[in-house]
């Protein structure tokens, strides 16, 4: 949580963006390709 607290601090200089939001951005990518991979080994 603290790494996505500075990522939301650098990532916009400026502007502070939730760390709900910088957290779902890196989350998403790494669900979605969790997912995939157990799909091709079923």
């Amino acid at each position: 949580m603290s790494l996505a607290s500075v990522a939301s601090k650098t990532i916009i200089p400026g502007v502070l963006l939730p760390i709900g939001v910088v957290t779902a951005m890196v989350g998403l990518p790494v669900f979605f390709s969790l997912i995939c991979s157990r799909r091709r080994t079923i």
